[in-house]
């Protein structure tokens, strides 16, 4: 039986981890069973057997939406993946037993470009208008276009890292990267915060018509999957919500991200009725080598940095995927699998390719390597064990040979900062109503 045919908004999906969703993408729907649709972690509770029984879906077709910035960038990276997946299907082929689903998938194929930017509140509704009047719906909406506004490397600090806290360590949480602080987008709001916080709560918000329309036609609900990093930290004063004045504004975004969709992910497990219409999945894609960093570092020490990445995982690192096809399997993942098979704890689950040891269990090398993790990490035990809610993150990983496969990870400091999502989330909303108002005034007033 296929599944409802998705229309997915990818955003930023030209370059990097976006274009290796999107390729990801292709290739999975392309197969009849497609791997990443396939539980990842069983229960280990004889009482919660569900993941055991979710199975996963035949999908004919596909609406991709690239929503991008620059439109030549964009159709450039549309043609590399229509023949990317094409050459996936001369592949499968030759494969014994190939029973033609590729190439009809191929023929129910839609790869359209929809021109936003994540750092203008302008363009985000003209791109929300555009996909209400050309689509009876949307499926899925995975936030990962981002900006960071580097200005360099501290070497000395980077060579002090790597001295004291092991290569590894050194360049999984890099503390030697330097941003540039204050800048503000043309809507006046703090540029790093709404090209990666604001623009994609803005756009999950206007788009909630679709969503909907997507759960009543299916009586299922939409996904929203939200790209954070394994950098995330609180590294800002509350006060400082737009991220102005820090100097991690990066790092502090995608923590706000961190909160921001774990806080809309219990909110969506509790609705009932039409505000259950979405739900929210927080993943991040490890260590990849990507464009992101274009303009820090020289092209011959870019190189080196890839050579050390590699190094890291041949010495067992699992968080660097590297490239940007492995990253984006966190996102695949959830875009894809049973929202039966979606684990909802740490110290209940486990992988499948574990015997015994728990999604806990599991975290603590990675959460060891921030300075309050461990602490965090037996907070959000304690807190499981008493029935309370633990957020999870899931991780994008690979062995050493590169296999790659999903873990989670408990919300950094969740129990610390969980009001704060509170308000993170109210503050959101209000500027989102103040630049809707806004918006809404400015095309009464053209129709008149």
């Amino acid at each position: 039986m296929h599944a409802p045919r998705p229309i997915i908004i990818v955003t930023g999906a030209n370059s990097g981890v976006g274009f290796g969703i999107c390729h990801r993408l292709l290739v999975q729907l392309s197969q009849k069973h497609p791997r990443d649709a396939q539980p990842q972690f069983k229960s280990l509770s004889s009482k919660d057997i569900h993941l055991d029984d979710a199975s996963a879906e035949t999908y004919d077709g596909l609406t991709l939406i690239m929503a991008c910035r620059n439109e030549k960038k964009a159709l450039s990276a549309r043609r590399k993946l229509l023949r990317l997946l094409d050459e996936h299907i001369e592949q499968e082929r030759l494969r014994p037993g190939y029973d033609g689903h590729a190439e009809q998938f191929r023929e129910n194929l839609e790869i359209n470009f929809h021109h936003v930017n994540m750092a203008s509140m302008r363009t985000i509704f003209a791109f929300g208008d555009e996909i209400s009047q050309k689509y009876p719906y949307v499926s899925h909406l995975i936030c990962n276009a981002g900006a960071a506004f580097w200005k360099g490397v501290d070497k000395l600090l980077a060579v002090h890292a790597i001295a004291t806290k092991g290569l590894s360590h050194a360049i999984t949480l890099p503390p030697y990267k330097l941003q540039h602080t204050g800048v503000k987008s043309a809507d006046g709001l703090g540029a790093t915060w709404q090209n990666n916080v604001f623009g994609h709560y803005t756009m999950h918000r206007y788009l909630q018509p679709l969503f909907a329309s997507y759960a009543r036609q299916f009586s299922r609900p939409g996904r929203v999957i939200w790209m954070s990093s394994l950098e995330a930290q609180p590294w800002y004063d509350e006060d400082d919500w737009q991220l102005f004045k820090t100097d991690h504004s990066y790092e502090g975004s995608k923590y706000q991200i961190d909160l921001i969709a774990s806080k809309l992910a219990k909110r969506s497990l509790e609705a009932k009725g039409e505000a259950d219409a979405v739900r929210h999945y927080l993943v991040h894609p490890g260590v990849v080598h990507s464009n992101m960093t274009n303009g820090m570092i020289f092209f011959f020490f870019d190189m080196c940095k890839v050579i050390l990445f590699y190094i890291a995982r041949w010495l067992g690192s699992p968080n660097h995927t590297i490239t940007p096809y492995e990253s984006a399997v966190s996102a695949t993942h959830f875009a894809l699998v049973s929202i039966l098979a979606v684990p909802t704890s740490l110290l209940g689950f486990a992988h499948v390719r574990s015997s015994s040891s728990t999604l806990w269990d599991d975290s603590l090398p990675t959460m060891g390597m921030y300075p309050k993790g461990l602490q965090s990490a037996q907070m959000s035990k304690a807190a499981e064990e008493k029935g309370a809610f633990v957020p999870l993150k899931f991780s994008s990983v690979t062995d050493r040979r590169g296999r790659d496969l999903v873990h989670a990870l408990p919300v950094l400091e969740w129990e610390e900062h969980e009001k704060e999502s509170e308000r993170l989330i109210d503050q959101c909303e209000s500027l989102y109503q103040q630049f809707l108002k806004a918006e809404t005034t400015g095309k009464s007033e053209l129709d008149d």
